[in-house]
């Protein structure tokens, strides 16, 4: 687990600094222009940070951004990933799918499906081609010119891009994530967004926490991890003193665990 950043060291990369500057419409939809290239009449927010868990069996997930343009003809959810999962392909198909599955109520046609925009910002390259922004959609195979028309779209932007391949404002708004000031207005307009949430005291008592939080919840997964080894072990016909000395875990709280999950004591 990464050691918690100092309150006012964090950048607007950070998640939870990132998802607060972007409940601010102005700004949301300002970014989204910028990103997406054309203009948005207005956006709103059907739930803040949303989270999609549509069974108890599927893994669920929490957006950084999930915002709907005022027609509600499209979605966009926006990420900020700052940790190069080598998966992101996938990630964005199961963000894709999960969303849709509450996009459509029952009864409507497919046809009522909104366009829906998946965006990642990156703070490294995710295809490690240089460039400022990877943009996919369905095309045919045999046929580049032939497009699927599903209306979805995954769009991957690079803080650290080489090729002149955005505008410079593009660019100056990405280069601020990795902390990078600059002159260009929105970029300020950000700047002091971020610095009035920082400077906020109860957004710093709750950041702290937030981070304690994780830091127990991480602790308590390796605790869960070494008694299932454990168990494990134990099955297997080893001691409690060898296990205890293998895994680093009191013989009491093996027994005390193999009691409440498994019902008996070996």
């Amino acid at each position: 687990m990464e050691k918690q950043i100092n309150w006012e060291q964090i950048h607007l990369s950070h998640d939870l600094l990132f998802g607060q500057v972007m409940q601010e419409p102005t700004l949301c939809k300002i970014m989204l222009e910028k990103l997406l290239g054309f203009s948005i009449e207005s956006i709103s927010y059907p739930e803040p940070q949303k989270t999609l868990d549509i069974a108890l069996h599927t893994k669920g997930i929490r957006m950084d951004i999930y915002v709907k343009d005022g027609s509600g003809t499209k979605v966009y959810t926006v990420e900020m990933q700052t940790r190069n999962h080598r998966i992101l392909g996938k990630r964005s198909r199961y963000y894709q799918s999960l969303a849709d599955l509450t996009l459509l109520k029952k009864g409507e046609f497919y046809d009522a499906l909104p366009v829906h925009y998946v965006i990642f910002i990156c703070t490294f390259d995710p295809f490690g081609k240089g460039r400022y922004q990877y943009s996919f959609e369905n095309l045919c195979k045999e046929d580049t010119s032939l497009c699927l028309k599903d209306g979805t779209y995954k769009l991957f932007f690079n803080t650290k891009g080489r090729i002149d391949d955005v505008s410079e404002d593009v660019k100056k708004f990405l280069r601020y994530f990795d902390g990078e000031l600059s002159d260009d207005p929105y970029v300020r307009q950000l700047d002091e967004r971020v610095q009035a949430i920082k400077n906020n005291e109860e957004w710093r008592e709750y950041y702290m926490t937030f981070g304690q939080l994780l830091k127990e919840e991480y602790q308590y997964g390796i605790e869960q991890g070494k008694l299932e080894s454990a168990r494990a072990l134990l099955l297997q016909g080893n001691t409690y003193e060898f296990v205890s000395n293998t895994l680093g875990i009191s013989v009491e709280k093996i027994k005390s665990y193999m009691e409440q999950n498994v019902g008996v004591t070996l």
